[in-house]
């Protein structure tokens, strides 16, 4: 089973009962460009951010709420979880060429990157 923290700018996509989507696919159709990142697994789920280009459409049985909103809805699990997930978003879109030489990085794992020069 998946987690998966999908984010529009940074509004979090919950379920109607405001939860974090699971299931192995996600729960609303991925474009190929729309960046994704592996995140540690939580309770036996593996756990994917993942940051959309657009808002959500009113019938889809999901909803949008700010990142710190959700505080009172989600477990202290899923929260911290969501922070990481918002950061590492974040982090891998602004993070591209190396501060030294300019050169693009190159991912080294999941959650690191590394100059090629």
């Amino acid at each position: 089973m998946n987690k998966w923290f999908i984010f529009y700018q940074s509004e979090l996509i919950l379920t109607d009962t405001n939860e974090i989507p699971t299931g192995e696919q996600p729960p609303i159709a991925l474009e190929p460009w729309n960046r994704r990142q592996v995140l540690p697994s939580l309770d036996g789920a593996t756990c994917i951010a993942v940051e959309i280009d657009h808002p959500l459409s009113s019938d889809v049985g999901l909803k949008q709420m700010g990142l710190r909103q959700t505080f009172d809805h989600l477990s202290s699990a899923d929260y911290r979880m969501a922070g990481k997930a918002r950061e590492l978003l974040y982090w891998n879109s602004r993070t591209r060429y190396c501060g030294s030489c300019g050169a693009p990085l190159e991912e080294h794992t999941e959650i690191s990157k590394k100059c090629p020069q």
